[in-house]
């Protein structure tokens, strides 16, 4: 099998991310460290226990179900799918770059891998580490007895080592539902060394966790959890929010039959590479932040990347509109200056008139049925949008593709002299 020792670094990282961090607010019990002075009533710090409480028993005793939710670090979005109908159970994860889908079988476990234009599927039952660990974890995320008992132990312990406080229950609104928000701090600072490594922190992982969670009585669910905290010198959000929930799922899971032994794997740690090189853009910040992301979505040219790319958004969906000959993609631009360009540049691409209908400023129809109609050639509005430099310094400040695109512009002009 393939070295996969990196593969996992953002899809295994992204799930259970600060590995206490997470068990602790998504799938524990906490106790309660009551303050001077507070009471018992309704919305008293008395009361986060008992919400906490109904939060962690949501899901026990299912058998067939559907769960839907999304993960977001800090920019990051990352959606899971659960599904289970009797003995088998399938996750669904769904990322900028990729999808997955793993299912466990009573027989085996199969893996599948959605990756740009390929799609493969392979038996991961007899896997080897790092990949068997991301699998049994994520196969550790259906609802079942073990986890809420071992969440128990772990609240038990963190109670007794004084490591978790509440605040008073606020009633709000939260992703459009009613909800009891339950405000909490983690710190693991006065445990020693091995205490902490029995929870999984390790050293350089962070020690305090500003948390909170909403949980809707009415519908006796969780309806979305945050996580504040410092990370390597940065302040960082976890959030996670549910998007569904299906307690009566009956759904048949078609497990697949056609399997291509390793090929899985291979597209897994391509989609992982990616999602390094990704998630290290948005590390970036300011105009380097946007011009990473943008020229990284039109290399790859994926739509789903430009989303991320701040200021270069609309230009970046402009471009691969042009590149796929996709008047839809039109429809995705926000400023409407450059929403009129973007069917300016398709008409003129794909010489049909009809496109122009599209644009709202009028005095640019007549521009775009000229282009529709002759054999002008348009000039793309991404090198519209900057300054072809004059100083070789000022390249720099240039991403590749743009500075690729500048370079076709100038050998073309001096080629017509």
């Amino acid at each position: 099998m393939a070295d996969v020792k990196n593969v996992l670094l953002v899809v295994f990282g992204i799930i259970i991310f600060l590995v206490a961090g997470y068990a602790v607010y998504m799938y524990a019990l906490p106790s309660l460290q009551k303050h001077d002075g507070e009471g018992e009533g309704e919305n008293s710090a008395g009361n986060a226990l008992e919400i906490y409480e109904k939060s962690l028993l949501v899901g026990q005793g299912a058998t067939n179900y559907g769960y839907i939710y999304d993960e977001t670090l800090d920019e990051y979005v990352m959606r899971t799918i659960l599904r289970k109908n009797g003995a088998v159970r399938q996750v669904t994860v769904e990322t900028p770059i990729s999808e997955r889908n793993i299912y466990f079988t009573e027989n085996d476990t199969i893996m599948c891998v959605e990756y740009e234009d390929e799609y493969a599927c392979s038996s991961v039952k007899n896997t080897t580490a790092p990949l068997s660990k991301y699998l049994k974890v994520v196969g550790g995320q259906f609802f079942s007895k073990e986890k809420i008992d071992s969440a128990k132990e772990t609240f038990e312990f963190l109670k007794q080592k004084d490591a978790i406080t509440f605040e008073e229950v606020v009633e709000t609104i939260e992703n459009n539902e009613k909800c009891s928000e339950v405000n909490f701090v983690i710190d693991y600072s006065n445990l020693t060394l091995s205490e902490a490594m029995s929870l999984n922190v390790r050293q350089g992982d962070p020690k305090r966790y500003e948390a909170k969670l909403c949980f809707s009585e009415e519908r006796n669910e969780v309806i979305s959890k945050e996580f504040a905290y410092n990370y390597l010198g940065k302040d960082r959000i976890s959030k996670w929010d549910l998007v569904s929930s299906n307690w009566k799922y009956n759904e048949e899971i078609i497990v697949p039959e056609n399997l291509t032994a390793g090929k899985a794997i291979t597209l897994l740690q391509a989609a992982s590479d990616d999602q390094n090189a990704f998630i290290a853009c948005l590390e970036k910040e300011g105009i380097e932040h946007d011009k990473c992301v943008y020229s990284m979505a039109l290399d790859k040219k994926n739509l789903e990347l430009c989303k991320f790319a701040g200021g270069r958004k609309d230009i970046c969906i402009l471009n691969l509109a042009i590149m796929a000959k996709d008047t839809e993609m039109c429809k995705l631009v926000t400023e409407s200056g450059i929403k009129d360009d973007c069917y300016i540049e398709l008409g003129g691409t794909m010489k049909n008139a009809s496109i122009c209908g599209s644009i709202l400023n009028s005095t640019k129809v007549s521009m775009c049925e000229e282009f529709a109609t002759t054999n002008k050639t348009t000039i793309k509005q991404s090198n519209e949008s900057l300054e072809i430099p004059e100083k070789e310094a000022d390249w720099q400040n240039i991403s590749e593709y743009d500075k690729k695109k500048m370079e076709e512009i100038l050998g073309k002009a001096e080629a017509d002299k």
